[in-house]
């Protein structure tokens, strides 16, 4: 199996310890990183009962839209695609 890359380690919690994350972001993904892990903490602290999918939506959406710039890249999420001629939403 192939090891994550820093930033995915940073931003999605497997790999180093918890002491090593925020060390391995490059610079330029901190404050968006942060940002996001901020809104995730908020979501899941939260006292309503939510389904944990549904607590990543909108913080995985803000942080995908905010690197997009950084890197000359505009951006365009979607929570949910549909297939083209399936009439479902693929799994």
């Amino acid at each position: 199996m192939a090891r994550p890359s820093a930033t995915i380690v940073a931003l999605v919690g497997f790999g180093p310890p918890p002491s090593s994350w925020g060390r391995n972001v490059d610079p330029i993904l901190l404050a968006p990183a942060q940002a996001f892990a901020a809104r995730v903490k908020a979501n899941f602290a939260a006292p309503v009962r939510a389904q944990p999918e549904d607590q990543l939506k909108a913080p995985i959406l803000e942080l995908i839209q905010a690197c997009g710039p950084l890197f000359g890249r505009t951006v365009e999420a979607r929570t949910e695609a549909h297939v083209e001629g399936l009439g479902a939403r693929p799994r």
